[in-house]
């Protein structure tokens, strides 16, 4: 009979138990932040289980640029974003801002009209 292979999840369940000394002796606020490299990992347990060629650690690690890079890419174009509508705005306040100064313009005017007798 043959030898029954472990499944990816549990190599993967395996090294991220091997490195629980690691966890634990990293400062308290950088724990949240090892405990989500490894869920991106379980995140791509499948691309993991085809990457047969290399060390479950290597490609674990690989989920984890993979990941890491697309959440930057998201906030950059959150922060994208808002700059547009920072600008927008700013451009609006522009704009507003020179028909407030227009507008004291004509009432001068008109105040001066009413004083000179119009």
């Amino acid at each position: 009979m043959g030898r029954t292979l472990q499944t990816t999840k549990q190599i993967l369940l395996e090294e991220q138990a091997n490195f629980k000394n690691f966890r634990r002796t990293l400062p308290k606020e950088y724990q949240p932040y090892y405990d989500l490299l490894f869920i991106y990992v379980f995140k791509n347990t499948a691309s993991i289980s085809m990457a047969n060629h290399a060390l479950p650690i290597e490609a674990a690690l690989l989920a984890m640029l993979v990941e890491t890079t697309r959440e930057i890419d998201r906030l950059h174009q959150m922060m994208v974003a808002q700059n547009e509508k920072i600008e927008r705005l700013n451009i609006m306040a522009s704009e507003r801002s020179k028909e407030i100064k227009r507008l004291r313009q004509l009432l001068n005017q008109a105040c001066a009209n009413i004083e000179a007798g119009c």
